[in-house]
């Protein structure tokens, strides 16, 4: 190898008649016969791709690299069970190899909505534009019950003079959604407000919000109609009164999402303790309902008071019989 990367030296510098130093070439020399290593590419084009519920997702990678998958399973429990990755390998010239591997999701739900990435195995600095390739899948459903992700109630730090995003992952990229806070209806205006609707409405630090519960939801057009059930309200352990530090549970149950109203005092930080989290479930009759659970940690004497369950209705639903249920809640201090 030495004596050949010698005679190339020599016929440089015959050529060119000037000096060049040997130990230079060599490295320059031996930079070109290093393994380059290739981008992961797809076969699908583009950055996003949609798939109707129960039909079978595949994506294949090529790569002259050991290739592994990121995909979503932060909401789809099981979607591991469904999946299935076969890694092919080829042989080239000058014994570079090359790889296929394709990924496979059968019967997909519109839980494996989400990123699938394609990245180099042997890259631990983390996914880049070099090192990795992405697509985001939409698995759309003919259930308008299935049009958002299921989010998990969570509490948002503002920065004074930073935007900041409220989470918002909706299955349908048509979908139409807006915020709902106490008091209004958030809709996206591409300015202060923009939706994000693989990540969320993204709130400018020119918008006034005010602080509280916020909720993400769909946008229901003009002239749908919709008959909501009726929530039945029922309290853990069947208590109504705690004690200053007790945790604090209300549970509702509904054929329908509902939504939640508390109290809210001067110097009360309870949205910072609170958590809300909702179930859809299914009883023996196969029908569907939903079970929100409210729940106070570090419960104080200011969460005293009405708490209510509410049907959620968006656009111009229409709603029949009882809409709302409610329990006054008292908590004590030191049992007093």
């Amino acid at each position: 190898m030495r004596k050949t990367l010698y005679r190339k030296y020599e016929a440089l510098v015959g050529r060119r008649g000037t000096w060049v130093d040997p130990r230079y070439f060599e490295c320059k020399y031996r930079l070109i016969l290093v393994y380059v290593q290739s981008v992961p590419q797809l076969n699908i084009a583009g950055e996003e791709t949609s798939i109707q519920s129960g039909e079978k997702l595949e994506i294949t990678c090529r790569c002259n690299s050991m290739v592994q998958w990121d995909y979503p399973t932060d909401v789809s429990n099981d979607i591991n069970m469904r999946l299935e990755v076969e890694t092919r390998m080829k042989s080239g010239r000058s014994s570079q190899k090359s790889y296929t591997s394709i990924l496979r999701v059968s019967d997909t739900t519109y839980l494996d909505t989400g990123e699938y990435l394609c990245k180099i195995k042997s890259i631990t600095d983390g996914p880049s534009n070099q090192t990795s390739a992405s697509i985001y899948v939409y698995v759309k459903s003919n259930d308008t019950d299935h049009l958002l992700l299921p989010l998990k109630s969570t509490n948002i730090g503002i920065v004074a003079g930073l935007p900041f995003t409220i989470p918002c992952r909706v299955t349908d990229p048509s979908a139409n959604v807006i915020l709902r806070t106490r008091s209004e209806r958030i809709r996206p205006d591409g300015e202060s407000v923009r939706l994000d609707k693989k990540k969320g409405f993204v709130i400018k630090e020119e918008y006034k919000m005010e602080s509280g519960f916020a909720k993400c939801v769909i946008n229901k057009q003009e002239g749908y109609s919709d008959t909501k059930g009726v929530p039945q309200l029922s309290i853990t352990d069947e208590r109504t009164s705690f004690i200053s530090g007790d945790r604090l549970q209300i549970n509702c149950s509904s054929n329908t999402e509902v939504e939640w109203e508390y109290p809210i005092q001067h110097g009360n930080d309870i949205d910072m303790r609170l958590e809300v989290v909702t179930w859809e479930r299914t009883n023996e009759n196969n029908e569907k309902y939903f079970i929100s659970a409210l729940t106070v940690m570090n419960a104080i004497y200011l969460d005293t008071g009405l708490y209510q369950c509410r049907v959620l209705t968006t656009g111009s639903d229409r709603v029949t019989g009882q809409t709302s249920a409610s329990v006054n809640v008292f908590v004590t201090s030191n049992g007093k």
